[in-house]
């Protein structure tokens, strides 16, 4: 939990995070849920967007071999990732599976992976010369 006190805004002031996970070798599941509220000044340039709330989880199972060809199987079925602002309308939006990562005993490794993203810019921004990405 952080917060910013400058004397000029004393409400909505706050930004946190809360973080579970469980790391194994085996196992891995990972959840947090992080927000930012709209009067947290953030001088150290750490949080790009007041006023927004994340949600995110991950769980993958990765089995270990010693057969000479392959170390390690990977698979995650889910790993999501939204934003959300302060009426809980979705900002952004990251979905993946990865059914299958293959480790070689080189360490070289083959992932196959879906992922599909969205996102909902509040304001037009300009990301070349003359590109500009309309809002919504």
């Amino acid at each position: 939990m952080a917060g910013t006190f400058d004397g000029t805004n004393t409400q909505n002031n706050l930004a946190g995070i809360l973080e579970i996970e469980y790391p194994n070798d085996l196992i891995n599941i990972y959840s947090s849920y992080g927000f930012t509220q709209e009067n947290f000044n953030p001088e150290t340039g750490f949080i790009f967007n007041k006023g927004i709330n994340q949600f995110q989880f991950s769980a993958g199972y990765a089995p270990r071999f010693n057969n000479g060809l392959l170390r390690r199987l990977r698979f995650v079925p889910v790993n999501i990732e939204f934003d959300h602002d302060a009426q809980g309308r979705i900002t952004s939006f990251e979905y993946s599976i990865m059914p299958l990562s293959v480790t070689f005993e080189s360490n070289d490794r083959i992932d196959f992976e879906f992922s599909r993203e969205y996102d909902r810019p509040e304001s037009d921004f300009t990301i070349f010369n003359n590109t500009v990405i309309k809002q919504g």
